[in-house]
């Protein structure tokens, strides 16, 4: 049953809609037919003299008997809702009732009684759509909030249609299998994920003759990889197309010389909006008009600067209103709103609490109203940016201006938000494309004197709180000999200096980790790590002392915090939402395209900043489309600009995991930014040739560190190749082929040249430890070493203010990572507590997953499960909160390792393999070979240990095709020994069950096992495992003495890069195979699948002896050696 607004005041109209439609009334046109179906159905339950009951109710006509004549009206009603009660009673118990209502805001008072006593007294179900609920909440009687307040009442929230769907829905209703690009983005601009409003304005493109339909041929090309980004629906349909090949497919184009953007709203659409606009008094609708002008999100100062004559409080009195009227809301609130929902996104259904619905009463206290409308003033006079509740009311109040009105409303928006179209103060403040405006003509007016002032202020204010932060922490801090202290993770998110704490097992100064690192050195490898050793030792110097400026750091971002004078969080997104967004648009208004394509360029980039890849995409296609327009033609746009168009498209394509797309974009940008890079290796051998010695002049120049004014065009020039470069070295990096280790080199290099060439402190501490990550990832130490100590080194010149902060942050997650590679756990430890804590201050969610999952690693690894634990719950909520699905796979891979290696549960198996397998087929976690390789070894791990071969087969076979396509990153090898493990259970099986199969098996392990150590040596951290892993296979080929020597070189290499974790598995793994007396227990298998959870807040104490929960490698029960005769080489 649907209802409308005027059945609201129709008494009990919504019950008798409901009885006639339950007992099969509604459809008969007389009377006579009405009576005859009654009392068929109803006349075993009541006696006849009451039938004439329900004469008003049915329209129906009994004979009014002398006992129902005697009763007042009153007495008449509860009768009647008796009867209707039994009648409802016999059906339940013969079978279940459910009753939908559509629109149930709408059902009176009467009804709503009726059902508060109905659900009280029968179980039968009532599924209620309600649209939003108006002030603050309330609906209109007391009964209506009893039943939404029930503990038996369910109340899910329903979201918008994704972009996805929303271009699904449209190839569905139109027929076709796809449509125009133009069309796609139009209607997810203008629907806002409603279904209905997508429909209508599908309807009134029809009607208007806009669209057009053409006949697919068998030879028509698909739709390139740029186009089918976001969008599944072509593919869908081919597949139902090969279904069906008979019928004939159609596609959906946009007539030309056709505007969209400039398409009225459809008069349903508009009808809708209009009617709550004009339950507005006259200043609530000026300023919904106003706003209207701005946007669907808008500033409160720049709403105050058209409004015509306005006072601060009379405009902040009117939006406490619409605020209360849930017109608009504060931006901040939608944010919290979102992540909210994101939290629930494995549980839809929220349980309402007994506050959230109030019955409005007639009458209130004069003095709560006033007091909470004052508060509602106060919250409102705190929020500067706010947005509609509702897109659709924006552009239905947006066409009641004419057109001379809405130019100059545009004209006067544009002007004031121009001073505002930059970063955030956190994050330098520049363009979001750097430097942008001064490469093309006509963007600097008015701009260059207020932002000499501005920068010379912020200077002023950043070297006066440096210099006394700095002299306050020389007198507080302890000798040069005293130890480090470093973060505790036990008890709080924030990884504050408070929590510093002293710990003899974790210090890390140089003495003590050259200490335990020297003695254990194999004589094989001496020389070679020597050299690596020194370059360790002297960087750690220079480490430390980073780690006293990053303290000065962080003490400095929180005094600025509490000062809001140098150091702010991140609000980029804002300043996209509020600024950026609407300049495009005003500048489209104004008929302003080269501008509006700078924007628009603006508005991609700014997405991208904050990894928005959809919104990003969108942006792009517009501006596309825009740049191939007729109103553009007579426009000149420069190739810098152009090649910006690729970048962007390249980089949306890199984080969609279209690598060859985004190489493809990125060398065009390239060629347009006239920096050629090689196709060929004789090419990449010449100009690394060159590109070298040009680091070495720059080198020995040491130019002065700040280039001379005026050459802004030229950096941005440099800036936008050093982007290019950066992103071109990674995309080859995911390449293990040797050609493509070529090319990633030399884009790395070049990238430094650039770097250099700028004389950029920030860009040339990125590009350092960007070349030092590019050679750890290739294995050359020696580099990887330099680089990172230059990058420390230059990074003193950085300014504490701005993006400087955010350069540092990313400089102390890069060392970290390197770190933790090389085994220096507390170090590792110390750097990303410290880049946790900047990461939070600085509002950098994406940044903080990153810098989350090594920290939980480098905890793990150090057997600090109680922190690791609170680590893995961060990262959790971060990656939820921001949607983040990379993310989200870190700490499912961070769940499954606790699982199968730790002996204790933070989510269960079943969760992480619901994950998984719901997610392998997002394109962006396709792309993310290194984080597939563990999620799947990791499956395929459990499976084999619980002898569950049918289930072991799928994700073995997809970690196996995995494993070549993989870097030599941190987490690709340990993806590769995880998969090398599953290996070796696979050879246990064939041993003992197929031994004809066993031999080929042991090769392939045996060559595994040389490629994983090799590999290893960018992350020597997972030696032991190696180590262990070959022990375990020379066990199983009864070569006793090697085992035995393997596993005493697993055991020193535990202790020299501080894998506790390993050692503790080491150490059960010896008793069980050599020192042994009687069989020991498996208490991993015996506790499988039902670990003891570990919450977060729990100790190593109250989780009980889970440390013996270790999964025991055992050797093969069968006498192997008749089948397996000696291998000809070892495994050492």
């Amino acid at each position: 049953m649907e209802l409308t607004k005027i059945n609201m005041w129709q008494n009990f109209f919504a019950i008798r809609t409901l009885m006639a439609m339950f007992l099969g009334i509604d459809t008969c046109k007389t009377y006579d037919a009405r009576q005859y179906i009654l009392l068929g159905k109803i006349r075993e339950l009541i006696n006849e003299q009451y039938l004439c009951l329900f004469n008003n109710l049915f329209h129906v006509k009994f004979p009014t008997s002398e006992e129902v004549s005697k009763m007042n009206k009153d007495a008449q009603k509860e009768e009647m809702e008796t009867i209707l009660v039994k009648i409802l009673e016999n059906a339940v118990e013969k079978e279940v009732l459910i009753f939908v209502i559509d629109e149930a805001q709408f059902i009176d008072t009467a009804s709503w009684d009726f059902l508060n006593n109905l659900l009280k007294k029968i179980a039968i179900f009532i599924v209620m759509s309600l649209s939003p609920i108006n002030h603050k909440g309330r609906l209109s009687c007391p009964s209506a909030a009893q039943i939404m307040n029930s503990p038996d009442t369910t109340y899910i929230q329903l979201r918008e249609l994704t972009p996805s769907v929303i271009i699904q829905k449209a190839c569905q209703d139109l027929g076709v299998i796809s449509i125009a690009r133009e069309l796609e983005t139009f209607l997810i601009q203008r629907s806002h994920g409603n279904p209905f409003y997508c429909e209508e304005l599908l309807r009134n493109l029809h009607l208007n003759n806009v669209l057009q339909f053409h006949l697919v041929e068998e030879d028509e090309e698909k739709e390139d990889e740029w186009d089918s980004l976001f969008t599944t629906t072509v593919l869908k349909s081919q597949e139902s197309k090969n279904l069906n090949s008979e019928a004939e497919s159609y596609i959906c184009t946009i007539k030309q010389n056709v505007k969209l953007h400039s398409i009225m709203l459809p008069p349903t659409l508009k009808g809708i909006a209009l009617a709550e606009l004009d339950n507005m008094n006259p200043s609530e609708q000026m300023v919904v008009k106003c706003a209207s002008v701005i946007g669907v999100t808008f500033t409160t100062e720049l709403l105050l600067h058209i409004l015509p004559e306005w006072t601060k409080m009379k405009m902040n009195q009117t939006l406490a209103a619409l605020v209360e009227s849930h017109i608009f809301q504060c931006f901040s609130e939608i944010k919290e709103l979102y992540a909210t929902l994101k939290e629930d996104e494995f549980s839809t259904e929220l349980q309402l609490s007994s506050k959230t619905v109030k019955p409005m009463g007639k009458t209130s206290d004069p003095g709560l109203v006033v007091s909470s409308r004052l508060t509602q003033e106060e919250t409102v006079m705190q929020c500067r940016v706010m947005r509609f509740c509702t897109p659709l009311l924006q552009e239905a109040a947006y066409e009641l201006w004419l057109k001379n009105q809405q130019k100059a409303l545009h004209l006067k928006c544009a002007s004031y938000l121009e001073w505002h179209a930059h970063r955030c103060r956190c994050c330098g403040e520049g363009d979001f494309i750097s430097f942008h405006r001064y490469a093309v003509e006509g963007m600097l007016e008015n701009i260059d004197a207020r932002e000499a002032k501005t920068e010379k202020i912020t200077d002023e204010l950043n070297q006066t709180a440096l210099k006394i932060v700095s002299e306050t922490l020389k007198k507080l801090e302890p000798s040069k000999h005293e130890v480090c202290k470093y973060f505790s993770l036990a008890s709080s998110k924030h990884l504050a200096l408070e929590n510093l704490q002293e710990s003899n097992g974790d210090t890390i100064s140089c003495e003590s980790w050259k200490e335990t690192r020297v003695p254990r050195r194999s004589r094989e490898d001496t020389v070679q790590r020597n050299v690596i050793m020194q370059d360790s030792f002297r960087a750690e110097v220079t480490e430390m002392e980073f780690l006293k400026r990053m303290d000065e750091i962080i003490f400095l971002t929180g005094m600025g915090k509490k000062n809001d004078k140098t150091v702010s969080s991140c609000e980029c997104e804002e300043i996209v939402e509020s600024v950026i967004v609407p300049l495009s648009q005003h500048c489209i208004a104004l008929g302003d395209y080269t501008r509006a394509f700078y924007y628009l360029l603006e508005c991609a980039s700014g997405y991208v900043h904050l990894f928005n890849n959809y919104l990003a995409f969108t942006y792009l296609n517009t501006a596309e489309s825009m740049l191939r327009s007729s109103e553009f033609k007579q426009k000149t746009v420069s190739q810098f600009e152009e090649s910006i168009l690729y970048s962007l498209k390249g980089e949306v394509s890199y984080n969609m995991g279209q690598i060859t797309l985004a190489k493809k974009l990125m060398k065009k940008a390239l060629s347009l930014l006239k920096k050629s890079f090689p196709i060929t290796l004789v090419g990449a051998f010449f100009m690394s040739m060159v590109e070298t010695s040009r680091h070495l002049s720059h080198q020995k120049k040491q130019a002065s560190w700040q280039m001379p004014s005026g050459k802004e065009k030229k950096l941005a020039v440099l800036f936008q190749q050093g982007h290019c470069l950066s992103l071109l070295w990674q995309l080859f990096s995911l390449d293990l082929a040797r050609s493509s280790k070529k090319f990633s080199r030399l884009a790395a290099l070049m990238k430094v040249n650039c770097a250099e060439e700028s004389q950029d402190d920030s860009q040339i501490i990125s590009s350092y430890m960007e070349f030092s990550l590019c050679c750890q990832l290739m294995g050359y130490q020696h580099e990887w070493m330099k680089y990172e100590l230059m990058a420390i080194q230059r990074s003193s010149y950085l300014r504490v203010v701005g993006e400087g902060i955010l350069i540092i942050t990313k400089l102390a997650l890069s060392l970290a990572y390197m770190k933790l590679c090389l085994g220096n756990l507390p170090l590792a430890i110390q750097l990303g507590s410290r880049a946790h804590e900047l990461c939070e201050q600085l509002k950098k969610p994406k940044l903080d997953c990153i810098v989350l999952l090594d920290l939980f690693s480098a905890l793990f690894l150090s057997t600090r499960y109680e922190d690791a634990v609170q680590v893995l719950s961060w990262l959790e909520e971060l990656s939820i909160q921001d949607d983040n699905i990379i993310g989200q796979a870190y700490f499912i891979s961070g769940c499954l390792n606790l699982i199968l290696y730790a002996g204790f549960a933070f989510r269960p198996f079943q969760h992480c393999m619901d994950f998984v397998l719901t997610n392998e087929t997002n394109c962006i976690l396709m792309s993310q070979n290194n984080i597939m390789l563990g999620l799947y070894s990791s499956l395929a791990i459990w499976f084999a240990r619980l002898h569950l071969w049918d289930d072991f087969m799928q994700p073995f076979e997809q970690a196996r095709r995995l494993v070549r396509r993989t870097s030599a990153s941190l987490y690709a090898n340990h993806g590769f020994c995880k998969f090398v493990e599953c290996e070796a259970l696979l050879l246990r099986k064939y041993i003992e069950e197929k031994p004809d199969k066993a031999r080929e098996m042991r090769n392939r392990i045996v060559k595994n096992l040389e490629q994983v150590m090799t590999q290893c040596s960018t992350s020597p951290v997972f030696y032991p495992r190696v180590f262990h892993l070959k022990a375990y296979v020379q066990l199983m080929l009864e070569h006793d003495e090697n085992s035995q020597s393997l596993l005493e070189m697993a055991f020193q290499n535990s202790d020299l890069y501080g894998n506790d974790l390993e050692r503790s598995w080491l150490e059960m793994s010896k008793e069980w195979w050599f020192t042994g007396r009687s069989p020991m227990e498996d208490w991993w298998l015996k506790t499988a699948p039902d670990f003891p959870v570990w919450k977060v807040g729990m100790t190593a104490l109250e989780m009980g002896a889970f440390s013996k929960n270790k999964y025991l490698l055992k050797v093969p029960e069968l006498d192997i050696s008749i089948h397996l005769p000696d291998s000809t080489g070892t495994l050492a």
